[in-house]
């Protein structure tokens, strides 16, 4: 979450403040902010982000070998199988399973930023 901060949510945030405090200041309560001037402009960047993070959890390999003894991610078997040498095919197979379920993971959240964004304006 650091990262994707630094990636470009906080200068998303900060450039809206001056929405903000002209909100604020003609009397709008701070849930009409959040709902009316924030999110519409904030939700198509969050789903970005919250697309490029599942991207990374679909492939993660560092945490969940140390979490977990056995391959319990595709990410995982994926990596097994390349390092025994004999099951290239299958970690072809698999890798591109892997990429697939990674780029279905980041258009499902591009999709939710965008309704989310159409709604919040409506």
């Amino acid at each position: 979450l650091p990262g994707l901060w630094r990636m470009g949510w906080r200068s998303l945030v900060e450039n809206l403040q001056g929405q903000r405090q002209v909100a604020e200041s003609l009397g709008a309560s701070e849930f009409a902010i959040w709902r009316q001037v924030l999110l519409p402009q904030l939700a198509p960047s969050i789903s970005t982000l919250a697309g490029v993070a599942a991207v990374w959890a679909c492939g993660d390999f560092a945490i969940s070998k140390l979490i977990a003894s056995k391959d319990l991610t595709l990410g995982m078997m994926t990596e097994t199988l390349i390092s025994s040498g004999y099951r290239l095919g299958l970690a072809t197979v698999l890798s591109v399973v892997l990429l697939v379920a990674s780029v279905l993971c980041f258009l499902v959240m591009k999709g939710l930023g965008y309704v989310l964004s159409q709604k919040s304006v409506s």
